[in-house]
């Protein structure tokens, strides 16, 4: 059965069969006007429907988006690309994440994932080494016993600095620099490795 064509948008037009009477043509261009219209009227359940449907058999929908990925390389590359231009904060947090994994492996020394901001939230926004707020935008996170050292990278052994006050100390022990930054070692809490 060929479809007929839409007489308002002059397209092929839909068959719906989900009625127990019987199906029925609709024309698609309106369907999709209106379930982009509920969706947004109703996005709470649509996004608790997704959830539903996508804990609902995690092996088939892996496998399933597997073999899109590879069917669809381009359209794969494209959409995480996108993906990644749209969420920079995320990408970014993702990157330190790794590098923080790589640089703790490398060393040997016990890693935990953290956040600049788990680390303000832990030890406050002074800069530890100058003792000066820092701005949320310009923190860096420093280890107080550096990871070339074998100070660990868990949360206990971070803090929040300047970036040049980070630079400046570059990976050397407090006990280093109290010439540098006088009353640092006070700022500090000792660090159990």
């Amino acid at each position: 059965m060929e479809a007929p064509l839409c007489e308002c948008h002059d397209e092929p037009m839909g068959w719906n069969k989900r009625k127990p009477s019987g199906g029925f043509w609709y024309c698609r261009v309106k369907g999709r006007e209106r379930y982009r219209a509920w969706r947004a009227a109703n996005l709470e359940e649509q996004r608790k429907r997704e959830r539903e449907y996508q804990a609902s058999d995690p092996e088939r929908r892996s496998a399933k988006f597997k073999q899109w990925r590879e069917e669809n390389p381009e359209k794969y590359k494209a959409s995480y690309q996108n993906w990644d231009k749209a969420n920079p904060e995320r990408v970014r947090a993702k990157w330190k994440r790794n590098q923080q994994r790589r640089r703790a492996l490398a060393a040997e020394a016990p890693h935990e994932s953290w956040t600049v901001a788990e680390v303000a939230d832990a030890f406050g926004t002074v800069c530890y080494l100058c003792g000066e707020e820092t701005m949320p935008d310009e923190r860096h996170a420093d280890h107080v016993i550096p990871l070339s050292l074998g100070g660990p990278d868990v949360l206990i052994n971070i803090r929040l600095t300047h970036p040049l006050c980070n630079m400046r100390k570059k990976d050397r022990l407090l006990e280093d620099l109290t010439d540098l930054f006088p009353g640092a070692i006070d700022r500090v809490e000792p660090v159990m490795c």
